[in-house]
């Protein structure tokens, strides 16, 4: 449902049930962002670090519930920033306590995430925020829990 709330700002919202095959839909949903002032490879790190959020979400802040409780993307771009938001109904977690142990691991020189059994995704997060300068953050409101996924767009230097 796309929502532009001024002339320059554009804010789309997805809701799925709580179900890896609905991955499809959100990749497919999310193809609409495929374009300026997105550049290819910002877009594709929005579409690693939302796969990674609907994942998680899915496979453990959701676990135990309903197969029917929703999980809600917001995507919103204006000149500025890029945002996305993934909301979802599971118990609260600390990602920074995830980002802050994974970083002692990555700052040493022989730690290879290839053998870790889990926390890739967490690794990419992490990748993101430390190499591209995402801000990535997990909130509780209420009795919801959102993944604040953001990037600062570059502007255009004016001609004098």
């Amino acid at each position: 449902m796309p929502t532009n709330t001024d002339a320059q700002t554009r804010k789309t919202c997805l809701q799925v049930k709580t179900d890896l095959e609905a991955m499809t839909i959100v990749t497919e949903w999310f193809e609409q962002f495929n374009c300026p002032p997105l550049t290819p490879l910002l877009w594709q790190q929005g579409q690693i670090a939302l796969l990674e959020g609907f994942t998680n979400a899915v496979l453990h802040a959701h676990h135990n519930l309903s197969p029917i409780t929703p999980i809600e993307f917001v995507v919103e771009i204006s000149p500025k920033i890029f945002k996305i938001s993934i909301w979802d109904r599971g118990n609260e977690y600390d990602i920074g306590i995830t980002f802050q142990h994974l970083s002692q691991h990555l700052s040493n020189p022989d730690f290879n995430p290839l053998e870790r059994e889990s926390q890739w995704g967490s690794i990419m997060l992490l990748k993101l925020i430390n190499e591209y300068d995402w801000q990535i953050r997990y909130i509780r409101e209420a009795d919801r829990n959102c993944l604040y996924i953001e990037k600062a767009l570059l502007q255009p230097k004016k001609e004098l």
